[in-house]
């Protein structure tokens, strides 16, 4: 049977369909990293009993409501989605009111198939872009510090490898000698050179400090000298560094970044079709300025999912500048008094049942026959002792129907 309508397919759903994902566990599990693992078991057990549910009574007419507990992966859609309003949430009174750029720092495909074999590349390229920004705030006439915010991004919309780092940097920061504000305008040219410089830099360093990887492409690079000899190829091409219009409006910022704190590659609103073969969905191609629709097999469909799944505590968000976690609390008051901005008391961390009243005008815990607030009686938690390799098997072994949305 084929479903048309995005709404009725989830990618939970098509992972348990037919033993879809057994199946591909089994096939590639030698080579699947453990936290590709972990995150699709927590993604088909979110949201049931497996991680525990609390349990509701309304103490009006006895009416009783089981919550279960969710997963918190980065790889879960539902959870994602509840994730990026929480940092959204929190970020809007962090982030200081002023003017705002978006540059997006991209690096040769050539150079995309190092990070999946080199995982560590990740965080030794991510400082690079904050770093140029930083430098290039240091030697203006004035000196300053800008406020900093990027996100690292390995896939593009067709689910293929592409490695970019979305970063949003005040136009302007606090001045190193006086307590004032600096405007600042950045150019392009100057960006792209020092991000191609640096990366290269970077990956030369990678390399000596030894044990790394090269694609079978490469396998002809023996030496440091035919590893310098190919990556220096690259300062004859052109880098796209990419610099949106400068805007005062810091949610559209926070709100484009945050989408991608802790989501899926593809969003589950542009899958078109699934047979229980053939996966096809939708996306924007840059190239021809049009939406493109793309089809691939269930296994194929599956590999280009699970493979953006970062590493444990990898860190998708990060702040630097004025806005870093060691001198946030040093300037980041001094900034909102020179730009004048009111003084945000920390936001709390909003809850689900706040999240499902905002989103869907809705309390869930609000009895359905009474509408009386229901009551917390009893919580059931997992069990831990349980083996996590056959409880994954349990879950990769459930069938489900698609669009039934369990």
């Amino acid at each position: 049977m084929e479903f048309v309508s995005s709404r009725s397919i989830k990618i939970k759903d098509i992972f348990l369909d037919k033993g879809n994902w057994l199946r591909f566990f089994v096939q590639n599990k030698d080579t699947l990293r453990l936290n590709i693992i972990i995150n699709v078991g927590k993604m088909m057990a979110c949201g049931t009993v497996f991680f525990g549910f609390f349990l509701y009574i309304c103490t009006i007419c006895g009416a009783s409501k089981r919550v279960c507990l969710t997963c918190k992966s980065r790889f879960c859609t539902s959870c994602g989605k509840k994730s990026t309003e929480r940092w959204i949430h929190i970020n809007n009174a962090k982030i200081p009111d002023a003017t705002w750029q978006h540059i997006t720092f991209t690096m040769p495909s050539d150079f995309w198939c190092l990070f999946w074999l080199n995982r560590s590349l990740f965080n030794d390229i991510a400082p690079v872009a904050p770093f140029i920004i930083k430098q290039y705030c240091k030697q203006a006439d004035i000196p300053c510090l800008p406020g900093i915010f990027m996100a690292i991004h390995t896939f593009g919309r067709d689910l293929k490898r592409n490695v970019h780092f979305h970063l949003s940097s005040t136009c302007g920061g606090i001045a190193l000698a006086n307590p004032e504000w600096v405007e600042i305008y950045f150019k392009d040219a100057i960006l792209k050179k020092r991000w191609r410089y640096l990366v290269i830099k970077a990956l030369k360093s990678s390399y000596l400090a030894g044990g790394f990887k090269l694609p079978f492409k490469l396998r002809h690079i023996k030496t440091f000298t035919h590893f310098e000899a190919w990556l220096n190829k690259f300062y004859r091409k052109t880098w796209m560094v990419f610099l949106q219009k400068q805007t005062s409006n810091k949610k559209q910022n926070i709100d484009y970044l945050g989408r991608y704190i802790t989501r899926p590659p593809l969003s589950e609103a542009r899958i078109l079709s699934y047979d229980g073969k053939i996966v096809s969905f939708e996306f924007f191609d840059h190239m021809t300025k049009e939406k493109t629709v793309k089809s691939m097999s269930v296994s194929t469909f599956i590999g280009s999912l699970i493979r953006h799944i970062p590493d444990k505590h990898f860190r998708a968000i990060r702040y630097y500048g004025f806005l870093s976690n060691r001198t946030r609390s040093q300037y980041l008051p001094i900034v909102n008094l020179i730009l004048e901005n009111n003084f945000h008391q920390p936001q709390k961390s909003i809850s689900w049942v706040e999240l499902q009243i905002s989103e869907f005008n809705h309390n869930p815990l609000k009895c359905d026959d009474c509408q009386q607030q229901m009551a917390l009686v009893d919580v059931s938690f997992p069990n831990k002792s349980v083996c996590h390799e056959a409880l994954h098997y349990k879950l990769a072994s459930q069938q489900c129907v698609v669009g039934s949305g369990i």
